[in-house]
């Protein structure tokens, strides 16, 4: 049963690393295909979908809106504002009668390539790096979330083997104990049965810490609270 757990644990491991891999190349497996690496099939992760609520994603979002709203923007005011000035002016000298004149002064901007060009780049940059950041985003919180479902799958796995674990040496303590008392073993055989049950109850306790862990987590990985 020890190396039922170890080799579950040597299988979480894989998936694990299989993930990662995943997450580093935007879902691509033909390089791990065309490596040798570990057969057999990868199943698809259902937590790939999650994480859509994450708190950096629900960011990165409205970074994406903004560089959107602003090239809208841009698009819609090709030109500047007119400006409408009101200036005065006054006279006076020997020959010219003195007075005070009032004047108004509009100014109507045209459309130019010049003005708009830069900002149309600039946005069309801007929304572009936006997206990108969303996309790569999103690719991080999906992996971290299939990561965080596959460490809680392995560590409820190994906590069921070790509560397996646990319950068969329970038993060999109960007989050996049976059997001490009737004198078919000694004090030595009985103290290397007591010893694997101490060792048991230790890795069951393990178990249910990394369950707990585990579970942790993948809340923190779905942007909810641990």
């Amino acid at each position: 049963m020890a190396a039922a757990l170890d080799y579950a644990r040597a299988e979480a491991a894989v998936a694990a690393a299989r993930a990662s891999y995943r997450t580093l190349t935007g879902g691509s497996e033909v390089a791990l295909a065309a490596s040798g690496g570990v057969p057999g099939p990868l199943k698809p992760e259902a937590a790939l979908a999650d994480g859509a609520g994450h708190p950096a994603v629900r960011a990165a979002e409205a970074a994406l809106a903004t560089a959107e709203s602003r090239s809208r923007l841009v698009a819609a005011t090709p030109i500047d504002n007119p400006e409408l000035g009101l200036f005065t002016r006054g006279q006076g000298g020997p020959i010219t009668e003195n007075g005070t004149s009032l004047g108004l002064r509009v100014r109507i901007p045209l459309p130019t390539e010049a003005r708009n060009a830069p900002r149309r780049a600039d946005a069309e940059f801007e929304r572009t790096r936006a997206e990108g950041e969303l996309i790569q985003t999103r690719r991080v919180v999906a992996g971290e979330v299939g990561l965080a479902r596959l460490a809680v799958q392995a560590a409820e796995q190994a906590r069921r083997l070790a509560g397996e674990r646990k319950a068969v040496a329970d038993r060999q303590a109960g007989a050996a104990r049976t059997a001490f008392r009737a004198g078919e073993i000694g004090a030595f055989d009985l103290f290397r049965v007591r010893q694997l049950q101490i060792e048991a109850l230790a890795v069951d306790a393990r178990a249910q810490v990394d369950v707990g862990r585990a579970r942790s987590r993948l809340n923190q990985a779905l942007g909810l609270a641990p």
